[in-house]
């Protein structure tokens, strides 16, 4: 296939024999000619070269957060007789397959080889941000050959591409524990949700996210590095995250706040290996619901973040319908008993108002989180509902709410 710069000289090739032969100009036509000729020869030379190679392609992390950037790793072994000319792979990264929202690549990647010896191996690398969640796919690689002069170049050889999971958008958030307001598990009248108090069980050092109201500093002192108190939640502790998807209640930019939110939360609770359960609105009739079901762990966070990297807004969802079945839900963690906490994350800031009222018994701690799509009017009925606009950042707001008692 001939090239940019192939095609170029072809054309202008081509333009100089017909006007040699027009203007009777010898000289016209005979560089005319040595163009054309240059490039069938350079179309032989391409066909002709018979290589043997092998590619290997490393992709590290197959799974991380949008924003993060991930690191491609080729390397090229000859397995022919003879040396090979110079090579140039071409990469591909972008959407695959229909749950996909992409990686934010332009176009495909392109790296020189120099020529290789029989059984000699080079290796490079490149980086690629991966800007929106989805299941993406980086390749197929194709290895191009092409002749000295760069006129036409040849696909001789394709493998196969590599999948990955970008996850929403993480924030480093503070984890939501859990507090007992009383013996028989009622929290006093008009007080705030609180989003505090564990066991402590010993020291570790300090990892990034971690409230600087937990660092030990005499310990700090002592070890001379930050150390922080490790705190074990109640064995009936429980954070339960419903996500509302609900398609008319969200624009782009605040359905992707919210599963950023709602990624940070559930990272935020594994880190400190608390019991989580993530609930996604469903139809009236409940049949499409995503219910983890309570866990805790690694492997366990990893499927709800899989869960959220493909999950789109829902044109039949019904908040209250999902609601009503957890609130009937029997042995599976429900909202209500001593030492849950429940966080609703949505979009329309009224709407959560009544919902919010009616989800959040006494004896159950309960937040819910609106983004909205631009500054609104603050609304401070409900000290459990965190208002995210233009103004305030999640962060800030998340903070503030898990800090009322320290």
């Amino acid at each position: 296939m001939l090239t940019r710069q192939g095609r170029t000289v072809l054309v202008v090739s081509l333009g100089l024999v017909v006007a040699g032969r027009l203007l009777g100009v010898s000289e016209l036509w005979l560089v005319g000619t040595a163009g054309l000729l240059l490039t069938a020869a350079a179309a032989l030379w391409v066909r002709g070269m018979r290589i043997r190679i092998d590619t290997v392609r490393t992709v590290n992390p197959r799974r991380l957060h949008a924003g993060a950037s991930i690191t491609v790793e080729l390397e090229v072994t000859n397995r022919g007789r003879g040396t090979t000319p110079v090579l140039q792979l071409r990469d591909f990264a972008g959407p695959a397959g229909t749950r996909s929202v992409g990686v934010g690549a332009t176009g495909p990647t392109l790296l020189n080889v120099p020529p290789l010896r029989t059984g000699e191996a080079v290796r490079t690398s490149y980086a690629v941000r991966c800007g929106q969640r989805g299941i993406a796919a980086i390749g197929p690689l194709e290895v191009v050959l092409s002749d000295p002069f760069g006129l036409v170049a040849l696909t001789v050889q394709r493998s196969v591409g590599a999948e990955l999971t970008v996850w929403p958008a993480l924030q480093l958030i503070g984890a939501p524990t859990h507090s007992r307001w009383s013996d028989d598990g009622q929290r006093p009248a008009g007080a705030p949700p609180s989003f505090s108090g564990s066991d402590l069980v010993g020291l570790r050092p300090y990892r990034a996210g971690d409230d600087l109201r937990h660092v030990h500093w005499r310990a700090s002192a002592r070890y001379d590095d930050l150390m922080v108190r490790q705190l074990e939640s109640p064995p009936d502790d429980l954070t339960t995250v419903i996500v509302d998807t609900r398609a008319s209640t969200h624009t782009h930019a605040s359905f992707e706040q919210a599963l950023a939110a709602t990624t940070s939360i559930l990272v935020a609770c594994a880190r400190r290996d608390a019991r989580v359960r993530l609930l996604i609105t469903s139809n009236p009739a409940n049949t499409d619901l995503f219910d983890s079901g309570a866990g805790s762990g690694e492997r366990f966070t990893q499927s709800l973040l899989d869960e959220l990297a493909v999950v789109q807004p829902n044109p039949t969802a019904s908040l209250p319908a999902t609601l009503a079945g957890l609130q009937t839900a029997v042995g599976r963690g429900m909202p209500g008993a001593t030492g849950h906490a429940t966080v609703l994350v949505g979009g329309d800031t009224h709407d959560l108002i009544p919902l919010l009222t009616a989800l959040g018994g006494s004896s159950s701690e309960m937040l819910a989180v609106a983004f909205t799509s631009g500054p609104q009017e603050r609304i401070d009925i409900d000290p459990r509902l965190l208002v995210i606009d233009g103004e305030t950042s999640f962060e800030e707001a998340w903070s503030r709410a898990i800090g009322r008692r320290a």
